[in-house]
């Protein structure tokens, strides 16, 4: 029996299946791994010039309260914690170690801490540290989510 030619043959049929499963796979919304993680490293890095800037801005603030400069000290420790945290949630999650989820949910847990943190010292400054307080709990804030779509 001939062939009808308006219907593919089987090997039609399996190309396009074949080409149509390659697109949707070159277009997924997946995103590569590793560029993550070099997002996540550079937001590690950008966060952690932003302590340092918080805490040059704060050396040079003139009228400082106590407790202002308090909040300032207790907000860059704990930015610095949780940036240290969500370097180490990278290293696990890149080597598959079994408690990367954890530690992935630890690290975030802890940047939203130190973010509340960052934004109550932010509260009590002016100027330039008040900027860079603000500055760096936006840094904090990006580290979060490129952590969480790294994971």
């Amino acid at each position: 029996m001939p062939r009808d030619p308006r219907r593919p043959s089987v090997w039609t049929a399996l190309a396009t299946t074949a080409l149509t499963a390659a697109l949707l796979t070159g277009c997924g919304s997946t995103p590569d791994l590793s560029d993550l993680g070099d997002q996540v490293q550079q937001g590690i890095d950008q966060a952690r010039g932003s302590v340092q800037d918080v805490q040059d801005s704060a050396e040079q603030a003139a009228g400082l309260t106590d407790a202002a400069r308090t909040a300032v000290q207790d907000a860059t420790a704990s930015a610095g914690t949780a940036i240290d945290q969500a370097r180490t949630a990278l290293d696990g999650a890149a080597s598959a170690a079994p408690d990367a989820a954890q530690g992935v949910a630890d690290a975030t847990t802890a940047l939203a801490d130190a973010r509340a943190k960052v934004d109550a010292a932010a509260g009590q400054a002016e100027g330039a540290l008040k900027s860079a307080l603000e500055a760096l709990s936006a840094q904090i804030d990006g580290l979060a989510k490129d952590l969480d779509d790294a994971s």
